[in-house]
């Protein structure tokens, strides 16, 4: 007797606690639609979609396995109250439109984003900045996808990104060449509360912000500010508060120098860091980064400052990617590469793996803000110091710069035959 009325509580408990059931599946679907095609959003999306399923059926079942085993000892009102909840636990197992809405949600969260384009082009020479219409930002708002905006050579103004405050489907954004957007605009992204990526280049009047703000920003984890030469060393040190950022992209900052990497130093999730043509970096600078133990890639390419010595304390780190500095391509800067024993990734020509997609803008672009130095061309060094790199047993790819009909990078091929060696 006693089992039997625990087994009705439990039921009668179930029958109550379906629809708050329901209530909560709903709300694990918008929040799979704010993380997107994430493996959380996934999870959270297939959880809601089967909450939603399930709870009315279980519901149902529960208040008719109660009502049938006590009907006849029950009064009046004990049966009026299974019936109401009876009701609801079927309003809930038939009310399709909410299933459709989370079937459409789960197979949304399968997809990828959409990437939306407004960019500009030139006419006779001459630059044509393209101001996003009206239509466009409808289409924005009213995407059902996670969105990837890309603004290259457009006349969008703070104002215009300012409507992006609040949009939960905009997951990465890359404003290129875009003349009118100023310091306001850092203000303005901390406001697009999915954003992950972020790459703001060639904005003349992007000068001061205070990147603080970004921190705001739960999931950021990509920026990309390559070639904003005007940036000023107060606003890049802002950027250690951005304490989820794994990957930072500074090549052609010239304001990056000792003071600013002394505060880069505090992120302790930074995985790769692309320092490329950053004129200021000493090997002071350089120093401060030993303590980065989450570091994995790193680009000194075209640091001229920066010594054989100044590497050697970031030989501890745990790196697997490394832009070697062409100017100490020697002998010496041999010995000091084979110091990294955990490289897999080393390039020891122009031509660099930090994986950085505006890097062309500091280097190869004819509109290049960071002229050429003497100090960038490669050093003379001996044949033979190039078969020290044979020690390197963890190298899996090597860009190399020389003779491939050398007997000495004939015999670097046979120490390493795991390697991967382009020129």
């Amino acid at each position: 007797m006693n089992k039997q009325k625990c087994f009705t509580r439990v039921l009668t408990i179930i029958g109550f606690a379906a629809p708050f059931f329901f209530l909560l599946s709903r709300w694990l679907l918008f929040l799979a639609e704010g993380e997107g095609p994430s493996l959380a959003g996934k999870v959270l999306g297939y959880l809601g979609t089967a909450g939603l399923y399930a709870s009315g059926p279980l519901g149902c079942l529960a208040v008719l396995t109660v009502a049938v085993m006590n009907w006849k000892r029950q009064n009046l009102f004990d049966r009026l109250g299974l019936l109401f909840l009876l009701l609801i636990n079927l309003g809930l197992a038939f009310f399709h439109p909410l299933g459709a809405g989370a079937f459409r949600v789960r197979s949304e969260l399968s997809g990828y984003p959409d990437t939306m384009t407004f960019s500009g082009g030139s006419r006779d020479g001459e630059k044509m900045y393209r101001h996003p219409s009206e239509q466009d930002w409808i289409n924005i708002e009213s995407s059902r996808k996670p969105v990837i905006l890309n603004f290259s050579s457009s006349g969008i103004t703070d104002d215009e990104l300012a409507r992006l405050a609040g949009n939960r489907r905009v997951r990465r954004i890359r404003i290129h060449d875009c003349p009118n957007i100023t310091d306001r605009a850092v203000q303005s992204l901390s406001e697009i509360p999915g954003l992950e990526g972020i790459v703001l280049v060639g904005c003349p009047q992007l000068k001061d912000p205070d990147f603080s703000v970004l921190s705001r920003l739960k999931k950021l984890s990509d920026l990309n500010l390559t070639g904003s030469v005007n940036l000023s060393e107060q606003s890049l040190g802002s950027i250690a508060s951005l304490s989820r950022l794994k990957r930072l992209f500074l090549s052609g900052c010239l304001g990056v120098n000792e003071s600013v990497l002394s505060k880069i130093c505090r992120l302790k999730r930074l995985r790769l860091l692309d320092l490329a043509m950053c004129r200021n970096v000493s090997d002071r600078a350089v120093a401060k980064l030993a303590s980065m133990k989450s570091l994995r890639a790193l680009s000194l390419h075209g640091c001229i400052l920066v010594s054989g010595k100044g590497i050697e304390p970031l030989s501890k780190l745990p790196i697997k990617v490394l832009d070697f500095p062409v100017h100490l391509y020697s002998d010496e800067g041999i010995d000091t590469i084979v110091l990294f024993s955990n490289l897999t990734v080393l390039s020891l020509n122009s031509e660099l793996v930090c994986h950085n997609p505006e890097i062309h803008l500091v280097t190869r672009d004819k509109t290049n803000p960071i002229p050429f130095d003497e100090k960038d061309r490669p050093p003379m060094r001996s044949e033979s110091s190039l078969l020290k790199l044979g020690k390197m047993k963890s190298l899996r790819r090597l860009l190399y710069s020389g003779s491939r009909e050398s007997k000495e990078f004939k015999a670097l091929q046979k120490k390493l035959p795991k390697c991967r060696i382009t020129w």
